[in-house]
C-alpha cells in the first residue's frame, strides 16, 4: 500500500501526462483551423485586365464607294474588365454610313447620323469578362470626285478602368484612292542611211510598254516618205497588233492598233518600202513613226525618225598578208577600202572577223578619210569594224592590222565592206588571205641549288621550266634523276600551269603556252654517312614534241659539295643530395643530333672526390666499348642515335656534412661539331653526413638494498656515415654509488667516472665512431642500505650526425627488496590480497 507521499507523486505524474496530451490535441486543432481558413479564404490582389483592339479594312478603294472596317475588342485577362469603352471617329474627308455590333457580349453604342462628316461611334459595356471578344462593323463613304492618291486613316481606341497596358489600346486602318492605270509606250525605228534608185528599203519599228500598267487603246502610225511605195509588212514580238497598210506599189500611211498592250509587251514591225527607178542621187527620205495610248505618262519617247539619202557607188576592199608564219608570231595584214563611185558611198562599213586561233594585237589607219573603228581587246579574238558616214567617190583608206597566230596550222582572214545604197560591183566587197602556220617553241629549264650541304641534311633545288615560244609547246616533259649519295624527299610544283608529276620527278603537261613559266621545288636528303668533300651533281632536263629552236637550254645541273657536321651532346642527371656512405646513380645520355654521322665518339667520366667507383652500365643505344671507371668509345654514332648509361659511385662515409660532389661527363668526336657548348654536362650533389647512433642498456629487474647491480650498455653506429663527436652519458640514480666501469668491446672511448662509493655521472666520448661500429660497456653500481622502491637508470648517446635523436637513450628499472626478507612472488601477493579482502567482508 502506497503512503501519502507516493500517492501524491503518482497523481502528479498522471496529471502531467494528461496535461501534455491535452496540449498536443489543442495545437493540432489550431493548425487544422488555420489550414481551413487559409484554404477557404481567397487571395486578395488588384484586379487587372488587358484590353486589346484590332482593326481591319481595305488598303485601297475608289472614289464614291463605301468602305467597311471591322473592329475587334478582346479581354486578354487575367481578370474581368470594368467600364470598357470603344471609340471610333469618322475619318477626315469621309462621311458616316452605318455601324453595328456583329458578335460578343452586348455593348451599348451611340452612332453619328448617316452623312455626318465629323463625330465618333462610342460603345460601352459595364463588364467584359476575361477571354470575351466583341466584333463591330463601321461603314464610311468616300465622296465622288476624290482625287487619286488621297489617303484616309480610321482609328479605333478602347479604354478600361482596369487595363494596366495601353500599348494595344489603339488600332489604325488606312485606305487610299487608287491612281488610274498608266502604261509608258515607246517607239524606235531603224533603217539604212542610204540606198540606190529602184531598190527596196527595210525599216524595223519596235513598240514597247514599260508600264507600270497595261496600256489601253494603243495606236501606231507610219507614213511612207516622199515617192517611196509600200512593199510589205511583217510582225514579231510578244504581242500581235492589227494593222492596215497601203496597197503594194502605192504610198500612204501604215496604221496599227491594239486594245491593250500588257506591261513589258512589245511589237516588232518590219516595213519594206521601194525607191522608184530614176530617183536622183542626193534625194532624201525622212520617215517618222509615232505611238499613242490612253494614260501614257511620258510622251518624249512616242516618236522615232530615220533619214535616207539616195546614192549609187562601188565600194571595194583589198587585203594582203603573209603566206606562211610561225605559230605564236605576229601576222601583219594590209587592208585598203575604196569607193569607185560614181556617187559618194553612205554608211560604209568594214568588217574583219579575226581567224580562229588568233588574237588581236593592233590596228592603225595609215591613210584616207578617218574611220571610226572598234577592235577586240588586245590578246582576245573578235571582229575589227570601221565605219564612215560618207566615203566620197574616188576616196580610199589604208589600214595595217596585226594579229598573233596561236597554236594553229592555218589562218584564213576575210575582210568585207558594205554601204547603204546601190553597189555597182558586189564581187569586190570581200578579200581573203590564207596563211600556213608552222608551230615552233623554245622550251628551257634552269636549276638552282646550294653549292654546299651537310651530310644528313636536305638539299632543296628550284627548277624553272619556260616556253619562250613563239608557239605552244606540246607534250612537254620535265625529268630529274635522284643523284648518288642522296634519297628522294619530295617534289612540289610551286607555280605555273599544272603539270602531272609521278615518281621521283617526271612531270608532264599536254600544252605549255608561249611565255608560260612553271616552277618546282625538288628536295633530296644527303646520306649522313657521305664522306666530307663528296660532290653531288643533280641535273634536270626538259623536252617537247614541238620543234624546239634551241636545245642548248634543255638541261641544267647544280654541283653541291658535301660537308660533314655532327652535333654530339651529353646530358647528365643525378640527385641534388645524398648521404655519406650511400650510392649516387647518374644517368648519362649521349646524342648525335646530326645532320651527319659522328666519327670516333668518346664519352669520359672521372670519379669525383669523396666518392669511389661502383659501376658503369650502358642501358640503351648503339654499343659503346667501355673501359676503366668510365671511358666509352664508338667508331661511328649515326645521326639521330642516342645512347644511355648508368654511372654509380659511393659517397665515402667519411665525407664531411655539406660536402659538394661535382660529377662531369664529356663527349667528343673527330667530326666537326657545330655546337661544342653541349659537349659537357655536370651534376652537383650536396652530402649529408647522417649517422644513426643508438644505445641499449640491460640490467636486472630487482635488486637488494646493500648489494651491487651490473648493467650492460651497448652503443652502435648504424650509419650510413661515420658519426662524429659521439658522447655516452649515464647519470647515477638516487640510492646508488659508483663501483666500476669497463669497456668490453669496440673502438676505444675515453671515459670519466665518479670516485668509487660516490654518486655522479659516467661520461664516455670518441671523436669518430665509424659506420657499423659497436662498443659495449659494463657498469657496476651499489644499492644503498635501506633503499626502497624502484631504481631507474638511463644511458644516453649523442652525436651531431644523428638525424633521429628519439632513440638515443635506454632505461632499465629495478625493484629494491629488504635484505634477509623473502620476497613474495606476484602469485603469493595475489593470494594475500584475497585473504585480506575476505576478512573485511566477514566483519561487516
Amino acid at each position: 500500500m502506497l503512503d501519502h507521499g507516493e500517492d501524491t507523486k503518482q497523481r502528479g505524474a498522471t496529471l502531467m501526462v494528461a496535461t501534455q496530451s491535452n496540449l498536443r490535441t489543442l495545437v493540432r486543432s489550431l493548425f487544422l483551423a488555420a489550414a481551413i481558413v487559409l484554404t477557404a479564404a481567397p487571395l486578395v490582389h488588384a484586379q487587372e485586365a488587358d484590353i486589346l483592339v484590332t482593326k481591319d479594312g481595305p488598303s485601297e478603294s475608289d472614289a464614291d464607294t463605301d468602305v467597311s472596317y471591322s473592329v475587334t475588342v478582346t479581354n486578354l485577362g487575367p481578370d474581368d474588365s470594368s467600364e470598357v469603352t470603344l471609340t471610333d471617329g469618322i475619318p477626315s474627308g469621309m462621311t458616316f454610313v452605318s455601324g453595328a455590333q456583329d458578335s460578343g457580349p452586348a455593348f451599348s453604342c451611340s452612332f453619328p447620323t448617316a452623312g455626318d462628316t465629323v463625330g465618333s461611334t462610342v460603345c460601352t459595356i459595364p463588364t467584359l469578362t476575361t477571354g470575351s471578344t466583341a466584333t463591330f462593323t463601321f461603314v464610311f463613304h468616300i465622296p465622288a470626285g476624290t482625287p487619286p492618291g488621297t489617303a484616309f486613316v480610321n482609328i479605333a481606341t478602347v479604354s478600361s478602368a482596369t487595363d494596366p497596358n495601353d500599348e494595344n489600346n489603339s488600332a489604325p486602318a488606312g485606305t487610299v484612292t487608287p491612281f488610274p492605270p498608266q502604261g509608258d509606250m515607246s517607239v524606235t525605228k531603224t533603217g539604212p542611211n542610204g540606198a540606190g534608185p529602184d531598190t527596196d528599203v527595210v525599216y524595223t519599228i519596235t513598240i514597247h510598254n514599260a508600264g507600270p500598267d497595261d496600256a489601253e487603246n494603243v495606236q501606231v502610225n507610219d507614213t511612207l516618205p516622199g515617192t517611196m511605195t509600200f512593199v510589205s509588212l511583217a510582225q514579231s514580238g510578244s504581242l500581235t497588233i492589227s494593222c492596215t497598210t497601203p496597197s503594194p506599189g502605192s504610198g500612204g500611211t501604215i496604221t496599227c492598233e491594239a486594245a491593250t498592250c500588257p506591261v513589258d509587251g512589245d511589237v516588232i514591225l518590219t516595213i519594206t518600202g521601194h525607191i522608184p527607178a530614176g530617183t536622183q542621187a542626193g534625194e532624201t527620205y525622212e520617215n517618222v513613226v509615232s505611238v499613242t495610248s490612253n494614260d501614257d505618262p511620258n510622251d518624249e519617247n512616242d516618236q522615232s525618225a530615220t533619214l535616207l539619202i539616195v546614192s549609187s557607188s562601188d565600194v571595194e576592199v583589198e587585203k594582203t598578208g603573209p603566206a606562211t608564219a610561225t605559230a605564236g608570231s605576229d601576222l601583219t595584214y594590209t587592208i585598203i577600202v575604196s569607193n569607185n563611185g560614181p556617187d559618194a558611198a553612205v554608211d560604209v562599213q568594214l568588217n574583219d572577223p579575226l581567224p580562229a586561233g588568233t588574237t588581236f594585237v593592233s590596228l592603225a589607219q595609215n591613210s584616207g578619210p578617218v574611220a571610226s573603228c572598234s577592235t577586240p581587246f588586245i590578246g582576245a579574238n573578235g571582229t575589227v569594224a570601221c565605219t564612215w558616214a560618207v566615203l566620197g567617190s574616188g576616196a580610199s583608206a589604208t589600214f595595217t592590222l596585226v594579229v598573233e597566230a596561236g597554236n594553229i596550222t592555218e589562218a584564213i582572214n576575210t575582210a568585207t565592206v558594205s554601204a547603204s545604197g546601190s553597189d555597182g560591183d558586189p564581187s569586190n566587197n570581200s578579200s581573203t588571205v590564207e596563211t600556213t602556220i608552222t608551230p615552233e617553241a623554245d622550251v628551257s629549264v634552269v636549276k638552282n641549288g646550294p653549292t654546299s650541304a651537310e651530310a644528313g641534311s636536305n638539299i632543296s633545288y628550284t627548277i624553272t621550266v619556260t616556253n619562250d615560244g613563239p608557239s605552244d609547246a606540246e607534250d612537254v616533259e620535265l625529268t630529274d634523276t635522284v643523284p648518288a649519295n642522296t634519297t628522294f624527299v619530295s617534289a612540289t610544283q610551286t607555280s605555273g600551269p599544272s603539270f602531272n608529276c609521278t615518281g621521283t620527278v617526271s612531270c608532264t603537261i599536254a600544252t605549255l603556252a608561249p611565255n608560260a613559266v612553271a616552277t618546282f621545288e625538288y628536295v633530296v636528303n644527303v646520306a649522313p654517312s657521305v664522306v666530307d668533300g663528296t660532290v653531288i651533281t643533280n641535273t634536270a632536263s626538259v623536252s617537247t614534241t614541238t620543234d624546239d629552236s634551241n636545245t642548248a637550254n634543255d638541261s641544267s645541273s647544280v654541283n653541291t659539295t658535301v660537308e660533314t657536321s655532327a652535333d654530339v651532346s651529353v646530358v647528365k642527371t643525378g640527385p641534388t643530395a645524398a648521404n655519406a656512405g650511400s650510392d649516387i646513380t647518374y644517368t648519362i645520355t649521349v646524342t648525335n643530333s646530326g645532320p651527319s654521322d659522328a666519327a670516333s665518339v668518346t664519352l669520359t667520366d672521372t670519379v669525383p672526390a669523396n666518392t669511389m667507383f661502383v659501376s658503369s652500365t650502358q642501358t640503351s643505344g648503339p654499343t659503346f666499348n667501355c673501359v676503366g671507371t668510365m671511358t666509352c668509345t664508338i667508331a661511328t654514332l649515326v645521326s639521330g642515335a642516342t645512347a644511355t648509361f648508368d654511372y654509380v659511385v659511393n659517397v665515402l662515409p667519411t665525407a664531411p656534412d655539406g660536402t659538394v660532389i661535382t660529377n662531369t661527363a664529356d663527349v667528343t668526336t673527330t667530326t666537326t661539331d657545330p655546337v661544342p657548348g653541349n659537349n659537357s654536362s655536370s651534376v652537383t650533389t650536396t652530402v649529408s653526413a647522417v649517422a644513426e647512433v643508438t644505445v641499449v642498456k640491460i640490467g636486472p629487474g630487482s635488486v637488494s638494498a646493500g648489494s651491487n647491480v651490473n648493467y650492460e650498455i651497448t652503443v652502435t653506429n648504424n650509419g650510413p656515415a661515420d658519426a662524429f663527436t659521439v658522447t655516452l652519458t649515464d647519470i647515477l640514480p638516487a640510492n646508488t654509488t659508483f663501483i666500476s666501469l669497463t669497456q668490453s668491446s669496440g673502438p676505444t672511448f675515453s671515459c670519466t667516472a665518479p670516485p668509487v662509493g660516490s654518486a655522479g655521472t659516467v661520461t664516455c666520448t670518441i671523436a669518430t665512431l665509424t659506420s657499423g661500429a659497436i662498443a659495449t660497456f659494463d657498469l657496476v653500481l651499489n644499492i644503498t642500505n635501506g633503499a626502497t622502491g624502484t631504481i631507474s637508470n638511463t644511458a644516453t648517446v649523442t652525436s651531431p650526425s644523428d638525424p633521429t635523436p628519439g632513440d638515443n637513450s635506454s632505461t632499465t628499472d629495478a625493484e629494491v627488496g629488504i635484505a634477509g626478507v623473502p620476497t613474495l612472488s606476484p602469485y603469493a601477493l595475489v593470494l594475500l590480497a584475497l585473504a585480506l579482502a575476505g576478512i573485511v567482508l566477514f566483519r561487516r
